[in-house]
């Protein structure tokens, strides 16, 4: 290292680390960047297809809801 660069660096060195490398042990073996799996579109599409038959088989009609209206609509579908 250059000497210029010394006294600079050396008069940080009683600052606090800009990061810190911890280690934690886990109690179950799970990777640590897992791969998510993403649906597919037609996945995707079955799955709103199921959703508007769950919420006809309810009652629910189009429109737009307040909250409380929508989630004595929603919470029923939920649980079916």
């Amino acid at each position: 290292m250059d000497e210029a660069y010394k006294p600079p660096v050396m008069a940080t060195a009683n600052r606090l680390p800009r990061f810190v490398i911890n280690y934690v042990q886990k109690n179950a073996d799970i990777p640590d960047f897992p791969s998510p799996v993403l649906p597919s579109p037609k996945q995707y599409k079955l799955a709103r297809k199921k959703l508007a038959h769950v919420f006809k088989a309810g009652g629910a009609v189009e429109g737009s809801y307040a909250l409380q209206d929508a989630k004595k609509i929603i919470d029923p579908a939920r649980d079916a």
